[in-house]
């Protein structure tokens, strides 16, 4: 049962790590990055290293991304931002096992 979900949560880390077309949104980092606060908020993150919020955010911005991308086409399941939008696939795998 474990592994379905995780091999969704990857490939979504996974794309998230690709380099993604930021200009094919219309939503822009000026419009995420209020939506990454509001995030932060609802999951209790905080960030106590400088450099590590924006670092975040930009690992979070591409999933989000990605994550528009495909619900913009015609899946039969959607996708949505987890606890998890903020962690890299390498962050992921390392933390987060079965």
């Amino acid at each position: 049962m474990c592994q379905p979900i995780i091999l969704i949560i990857l490939a979504v880390l996974a794309a998230g790590s690709f380099a993604v077309t930021h200009e094919s949104s219309s939503l822009t980092r000026e419009v995420w990055y209020p939506r990454f606060e509001l995030w932060l908020d609802e999951h209790g993150k905080m960030y106590n290293v400088p450099g590590e919020k924006e670092l975040s955010f930009q690992i979070y911005y591409g999933n989000a991304i990605y994550i528009e991308n495909h619900n913009s086409q015609n899946h039969p399941y959607k996708l949505k931002l987890n606890r998890f939008a903020d962690l890299s696939l390498d962050e992921y795998t390392g933390s987060y096992k079965c």
